[in-house]
């Protein structure tokens, strides 16, 4: 997984290791992946995005593509109360959830 400003609030090792356990071919699983992984951008965009003002969303996504995350992260707990912990439950919930479905397929 590449590494993201978020990367460190979620545990994604156990999403990876239910995907390979799948009796699917090499290519599926491989897609899987990359589905997480956009649903966890997504997640994290959008919860950010949701918690900022116009002009800050912008400076947001030009910090986010510069990939300075430390700037980024003062940045966001200067505009936001709590963000990390929104975006940890935000992400927490997208894990459990495709555990969850995981779970059932090999049911």
């Amino acid at each position: 997984m590449k590494t993201y400003f978020y990367s460190h609030l979620v545990h994604a090792e156990t999403i990876y290791a239910k995907l390979d356990s799948l009796p699917i071919d090499t290519t599926e699983k491989a897609h899987l992946q990359e589905l997480f992984e956009l649903t966890l951008r997504n997640t994290a965009m959008h919860t950010i995005l949701d918690h900022l003002s116009e002009s800050d969303k912008k400076h947001f996504i030009d910090q986010e593509a510069e990939g300075d995350y430390e700037e980024l992260w003062e940045f966001l707990k200067e505009r936001s109360i709590a963000i990390e912990e929104k975006l940890r439950h935000a992400l927490t919930l997208i894990v459990k959830e495709l555990e969850h479905d995981i779970s059932s397929l090999s049911s």
